[in-house]
């Protein structure tokens, strides 16, 4: 990992992982850039709860191959508590 230092980067080289989360700020500045050009006929809430379902259609297959010694009794309650919906009922307060 580079660490954000260019000379650490060009020293050890680029690793996927550099790769991913570049093509990951990328693709989310897209989006923003998107979202803000079309006009969709939904509001902030409905947006940001299909974000989370369509996260949940994507990820719960993952979940599911995951063998269970690997799975956490706790891992759910902290998915719940770093989900979409849990950001929006923090942010109403």
């Amino acid at each position: 990992m580079s660490g954000g230092e260019v000379s650490s980067l060009l020293r050890d080289g680029v690793h996927a992982g550099d790769v991913l989360m570049l093509l990951a700020a990328i693709i989310y500045a897209l989006y923003g850039v998107l979202l803000k050009r079309w006009s969709l006929p939904i509001t902030g809430w409905q947006s940001t709860y299909m974000l989370a379902l369509c996260a949940l259609a994507i990820m719960f297959r993952a979940f599911l191959a995951t063998p269970v010694p690997l799975r956490r009794p706790g891992a759910a309650w902290r998915c719940r508590r770093a989900s979409p919906p849990a950001a929006v009922e923090k942010g109403s307060t």
